[in-house]
């Protein structure tokens, strides 16, 4: 007979078994996720953040650039520079308001909104709120 005291009982194991499926990410019955279509946008915010903060740094250099010599050249450039990064924030606004009309509807959508929410959009932090608030009617 087993120790009891180092065993696991086929009770522990099977109850264990039955918790198991709580653990994973929740899944709708095609497969795909519930929030799927707001998860994939992540990878997208971010990459167009990441251009963001280079042009802005472009930006940034070009227009020291042009207070220092106030040429047509750098007056070109700094104009080009800026028009480039208001593009760009404008691309950025744009994808974090097309994510804040998206209802989360399971932690990881929320999470996935909160890790965005360092790209300083009120819209988003709203959303989050919003989609709490839903969630905790729901149950």
């Amino acid at each position: 007979m087993a120790d009891r005291a180092t065993s696991t009982s086929r009770r522990a194991l099977l109850s264990g078994l039955a918790v198991a499926p709580l653990l994973t990410v929740p899944t709708a019955a095609s497969g795909a996720h519930p929030d799927g279509a707001l998860l994939a946008m992540e990878p997208i915010i971010e990459a167009i953040w990441s251009e963001t903060d280079l042009l802005v740094r472009e930006h940034c250099k070009a227009e020291n650039a042009y207070f220092q010599d106030r040429t047509p050249d750098t007056l070109a450039a700094n104009q080009a520079a800026a028009i480039a990064y208001f593009e760009s924030d404008r691309r950025l606004l744009t994808a974090c308001r097309s994510l804040a009309k998206l209802q989360a509807t399971t932690l990881d959508g929320l999470i996935c909104k909160a890790r965005l929410t360092v790209h300083e959009d009120e819209d988003l932090v709203e959303s989050i709120v919003a989609d709490l608030i839903a969630m905790g009617a729901r149950s």
